[in-house]
């Protein structure tokens, strides 16, 4: 990932994943998926959302309130 993006959250629930993001979207925080699951073993690896640091705090906010 770009240095100007930071980890918000990490989850093994795609869906749920997605959920976060078009919510931060919602509320104007830009938000990336980052999906490093296998695809065999969904239990392996993790999903990773990413923001841009400027809007980090906001975007911990905005969770915090999901």
């Amino acid at each position: 990932m770009d240095k100007n993006w930071a980890e918000l959250h990490r989850t093994q629930n795609l869906p749920h994943a997605h959920l976060i993001k078009s919510y931060l979207e919602e509320n104007g925080v830009k938000a990336v998926i980052l999906n490093q699951q296998d695809s065999s073993y969904l239990m392996l690896g993790d999903i990773i959302i990413f923001v841009e640091k400027e809007v980090l705090v906001k975007a911990k906010w905005l969770l915090d309130k999901f």
